[in-house]
């Protein structure tokens, strides 16, 4: 029976196991964008704790889009440097590495403009509506990150198409009210992420690997598991490798059109369950070949080696447990006798982060 232990092939790359550090923003980047030692550390234990699959946080396609201060760069060739150090070093310990091309749309903070796929507010921001020439060159910024990706020694990108940054504003229906051939009908919704997804085979080869990070689910009036599946159909003909399977609550305003943005796993209906987007992760893995990682509070051997011994996902993505300890998946695999620092997912990690703080877990006392 398959586990967490199993080798798996993705595209042209050969897992050791089925876990996956997932990209966390964790702002021990330069404020410049350029990697930092701090940074490259972090990187390396959790690779060195056992891992079979890094991906690297949100790394910036344009200045424009960012959402930390302190977020990695990946739309200029001097970020070249560090970032193959950074991938140099996670490959030394044996696992495989993507890195995440990232354009936080409506959610961009200290930038000059703030855009959208339409002008539908997020939180408190009106995003102007993206041009099509506009569209045309932000393609090519992804496209263009992806080759410094490989430039750099990374096995593949994943796209951010989730959470209601840039291309997910374009594949919701909550927030895409275009008329164009970017709106609309699904099949126009998906547009923007095809065409990436074509112009990076064609400029990095048909073997470098290409993900995409979805929301599995949505409220009523955004996509729903069976919408998100036919997305992910439509990807894996254009050349998607791997789909990471996330998800988003979202709730109007009572009177408003403002759109309120909160994660799943921290609202209180949701705090204690386990496993919450397997659901709608298996009904897409049911629709596609493509390997599909499952995500959201998976942080125990029982839950993850089910997910992926009863066939529900491919890989099992594991975030906050990585940050409080570094060697779990050594640990979960036997591979180290030593006792796991298990997250309470208190979100402390996560509160760090929302005051733009490095990340580090505040009930284990440490820091990387």
């Amino acid at each position: 029976m398959l586990g967490l232990e199993s080798l798996l092939q993705v595209g042209n790359v050969t897992l050791k196991n089925r876990i996956v550090m997932p990209p966390m923003v964790t702002d021990l980047a330069a404020e410049d964008g350029t990697v930092t030692s701090e940074l490259i550390s972090h990187y390396e234990k959790r690779a060195a704790g056992g891992v079979g699959l890094v991906i690297i946080e949100a790394s910036i396609i344009n200045p424009e889009g960012r959402i930390t201060p302190n977020q990695i760069g990946i739309y200029d060739g001097k970020f070249v440097r560090g970032l193959s150090q950074l991938s140099g070093v996670i490959r030394h310990h044996g696992a495989a590495v993507m890195v995440q091309l990232h354009h936080a749309g409506p959610k961009a903070v200290g930038v000059k403009s703030v855009v959208s796929a339409s002008s539908v507010p997020v939180i408190e921001t009106i995003p102007g509506e993206m041009s099509q020439a506009l569209i045309e060159k932000t393609i090519e910024e992804f496209v263009a990150g992806a080759f410094t990706a490989k430039k750099a020694g990374f096995q593949g990108v994943e796209l951010h198409g989730a959470h209601f940054y840039l291309l997910n504003s374009f594949l919701s229906p909550l927030t895409n009210k275009r008329n164009d051939s970017f709106g609309d009908a699904l099949e126009n919704r998906v547009r923007i992420v095809k065409d990436i997804i074509l112009g990076i085979k064609e400029y990095c080869g048909s073997e470098f690997l290409v993900g995409v990070r979805l929301n599995g689910e949505e409220p009523p009036g955004g996509l729903q598991p069976k919408d998100t599946a036919t997305i992910a159909v439509q990807l894996e003909k254009s050349g998607a490798d791997l789909f990471h399977i996330s998800g988003y609550n979202i709730r109007l305003a009572h009177g408003s059109s403002t759109v309120y943005l909160s994660d799943f796993t921290s609202s209180p209906q949701k705090i204690t369950d386990k496993a919450v987007f397997l659901g709608p992760a298996e009904i897409i893995k049911s629709k596609v070949k493509t390997p599909v990682i499952g995500v959201g509070k998976l942080g125990d051997y029982e839950t993850a080696n089910t997910a992926v011994s009863a066939n529900k996902v491919d890989l099992v993505a594991v975030g906050r447990p990585l940050i409080a300890d570094a060697s779990w998946a050594n640990k979960v695999l036997g591979k180290h006798d030593d006792p796991i620092h298990e997250c309470t997912y208190c979100n402390g990690c996560r509160r760090k982060r929302a005051n733009n703080k490095p990340v580090s877990c505040i009930v284990h006392k440490y820091r990387d």
